[in-house]
């Protein structure tokens, strides 16, 4: 047997916290050909009331476990958006867990533009403790209460929590460097629930 949950991630991190709760309703399957589609024939079932999905009485062999994802969601667990496993007789399976939110996602990286030409080339490296923000009086600058994050160690950084919205990004800059991208000092982002914008890049440049 093959078993798990559906999480309503309220905060898009991916993990099952205290105060969410399983999706009911929402259709698993087993992808038998691995193409990403239900198709005729091929396991499936509804989660109940909590959100829980067991398949049983299958023979030993390898699955696919995948799930229908609704329009206005998207997926925080698995990163692949499949489990695949290799069942021995008799053997039972749990914890294949699903997270999903309709919250909007917005990331990016800070990454040092040695040659100043405004695009991250090859060589180039991440910025880590650069601090990101949301500018939500479009001021320029990061007052207090206006949501922040700080780069990782490879110059990354990204908001997964935020509801579905209009959004202006920036970097705060740094003493002794100067901003390469984007031309405009921000990134500007609308998107509708359950949706993404990826790969917004500060370009930063040394001026000492």
């Amino acid at each position: 047997s093959v078993a798990g949950t559906l999480i309503n991630d309220l905060d898009g991190d991916g993990a099952k916290d205290s105060n969410e709760t399983g999706l009911a309703g929402w259709r698993v399957y087993l992808d038998a050909n691995g193409n990403c589609v239900l198709d005729t024939g091929e396991a499936t079932l509804l989660t109940d009331a909590s959100g829980n999905y067991r398949f049983t009485g299958l023979a030993a062999g390898s699955y696919r476990v995948r799930q229908i994802l609704p329009s206005g969601w998207r997926r925080t667990l698995p990163s692949s958006g499949v489990y695949s496993l290799t069942l021995a007789a008799g053997q039972a399976v749990t914890g294949k867990n699903f997270g999903n939110t309709q919250r909007v996602l917005i990331s990016g990286a800070v990454f040092n533009d040695a040659n100043g030409n405004g695009a991250r080339d090859a060589a180039e490296s991440g910025l880590s403790g650069w601090r990101v923000f949301i500018d939500t009086d479009k001021d320029g600058i990061l007052d207090t209460g206006e949501r922040s994050v700080l780069t990782d160690s490879s110059g990354n950084w990204s908001f997964k929590d935020l509801a579905a919205g209009t959004y202006l990004v920036r970097v705060v800059q740094q003493s002794g460097w100067k901003r390469t991208a984007p031309s405009t000092g921000s990134f500007s982002v609308t998107l509708t629930s359950g949706k993404t914008a990826t790969n917004k890049r500060f370009g930063e440049q040394r001026t000492v």
